[in-house]
């Protein structure tokens, strides 16, 4: 015997007055052999009919009466999407396919009758019924099509928009979930301080953002806002600046503030061209205050974005020549909108993923686009000339102190960390120690030697101190300030005369 793989099913409905059937017979292209056990009353039609299957649609008769009609059946075809599942309508166990079976081997192809139990008026209800349920399974399978297309246009479109969306957006998009809370940088709808972002991105100059916070966070206590700063002695200010390193950046910040207020009545210029016009703002620096705190797109070109753009684009050529090309590139990268946001987000992807050495290329929003990634070698850039050797420049400290107080001398305004207070000392020479150093003594006094050597290293040269001691008497007629021994910590003491400090306490 063969029957089709799939036979009569019955589904249930609920409408207002209660529950509505129908049956459906769907045609079956591949039969397959049944056990006589599983027989229920003759033969078996060898094909059955689905109303929803395309192009072969046939008219379902119980006891002459037509399930579907000609009418239902121009209705149906459009949404014959594929097969209905029952238990997706909630359909009874004791209403479903095997319910409805062929009678007698003779009946005709396509007729049935009720098994016991729903002869007489339950099939007449059952068929009558097919016309008000159509309808409803029609509408709920036009809506499951409409919902599926939906969903895939949403998938469709959201690839689309990976593939086609900008990398500064993309860049962007990283930004807003990955992005660094630091204290000069404003939350999310919060209009940003012009004064706070000057602040920030002259301390930054060259320096880490760990060691920068606490200063920020002191100078903003002290002095909360330009005006204050404006009407603070600098001594105070380089008193506040020690141990920050490049002190020309303190003295520069308080004639810039000296300025904004004088010049610009206490406000900050919007404009880069402005900005460059106050003193110690430069053309990175002015960039930055333009874009994050007045969202003026300007273009950022530090070192953390020159080593993002030389890598993104495998810039062949070594720095220092390559500035003005990677400015290029990156200019072209700034986009219109968010450009404040934009130059937080690329320095920040500089110093958190694409770092100096072991970039965590999986994490970064461009390594699609990155040349250097795709290499597998962004370690190479950015590509930077062979580095001179520094020279070594040599001199000697005289610790001078008398009744609790040591001789400090101020350095002359310009040049190296100038305007900060210093131990005095010979003049920094290459070659060796001066033989003729007690020429440069502050004052006559028996000066004997302290054991071991200052090092440090500057930008361009690196210093070795010898220190050489004496005790004496407090006099005016010297050159310097008489400074307590325990208010040194609290002097702006540069970090090479901090050096000379401690050589010398740890010597005794």
């Amino acid at each position: 015997m063969r029957i089709p793989e799939r036979a009569f099913k019955l589904f249930r409905f609920g409408s207002a007055k209660g529950r509505s059937f129908f049956a459906a017979l769907r045609f079956a292209g591949a039969n397959r052999s049944l056990h006589n056990g599983k027989l229920f009353n003759g033969a078996i039609a060898e094909k059955a009919v689905d109303f929803f299957d395309d192009q072969r649609l046939k008219m379902l008769q119980f006891k002459g009466k037509t399930g579907i009609g000609a009418k239902m059946e121009r209705c149906a075809r459009p949404f014959s999407f594929g097969e209905i599942k029952p238990d997706r309508f909630r359909v009874p166990r004791h209403h479903r396919a095997h319910h409805v079976a062929p009678a007698q081997n003779n009946l005709a192809l396509g007729k049935a009758i009720l098994p016991e139990g729903f002869a007489g008026d339950s099939g007449h209800k059952i068929t009558d019924s097919a016309h008000a349920a159509a309808p409803v399974v029609i509408f709920a399978r036009f809506c499951r099509w409409l919902f599926g297309h939906a969903i895939d246009a949403v998938k469709k479109r959201r690839s689309y928009y990976a593939m086609v969306m900008s990398p500064a957006q993309r860049l962007l998009d990283w930004f807003d979930q990955n992005g660094r809370s630091l204290p000069w940088r404003a939350e999310a709808g919060v209009e940003p301080d012009p004064y706070r972002v000057w602040l920030a991105e002259i301390m930054l100059q060259q320096t880490t953002v760990a060691a920068v916070i606490p200063y920020y966070e002191r100078f903003l206590v002290r002095w909360p806002c330009v005006q204050a700063l404006a009407g603070a002695p600098r001594e105070h200010i380089l008193e506040e600046w020690a141990g920050l390193g490049y002190y020309a950046r303190a003295r520069n910040l308080h004639a810039c503030a000296n300025a904004i207020v004088t010049d610009w009545a206490g406000q900050f210029p919007g404009t880069e061209k402005e900005l460059k016009s106050l003193p110690g703002i430069g053309d990175y620096t002015a960039a930055a205050i333009a874009a994050i705190a007045f969202n003026r797109r300007a273009t950022v070109l530090d070192g953390n974005v020159i080593r993002v753009i030389s890598r993104l684009n495998a810039v062949e050529e070594a720095l220092p020549k390559a500035r003005k090309k990677l400015f290029s590139l990156a200019d072209k990268l700034t986009p219109d909108l968010r450009p404040g946001d934009y130059a937080g987000a690329i320095m920040d992807l500089g110093a958190t993923v694409c770092t100096p050495s072991s970039p965590d290329c999986p994490l970064c929003p461009w390594r699609k686009d990155c040349l250097a990634c795709q290499a597998g070698r962004p370690e190479d850039y950015p590509k930077k000339a062979p580095r001179k050797e520094k020279p070594t420049r040599r001199g000697t400290a005289f610790w001078l102190e008398a009744g609790g107080h040591v001789l400090l001398r101020r350095r002359p305004e310009k040049g190296l960390l100038g305007g900060m207070l210093e131990v005095p000392s010979s003049p920094w020479e290459t070659g060796g120690f001066n033989s003729s150093f007690l020429a440069y003594a502050p004052a006559e006094e028996d000066w004997s030697p302290v054991t071991g050597i200052v090092t440090h290293t500057f930008t361009h040269f690196h210093l070795e101190l010898q220190v050489m001691t004496a005790m004496g008497e407090r006099r005016n007629d010297v050159d310097g300030h008489w400074v307590p021994m325990d208010r040194l910590e609290k002097s702006a003491l540069p970090s090479v005369m901090q050096k000379i400090v401690r050589l010398v306490r740890g010597g005794r």
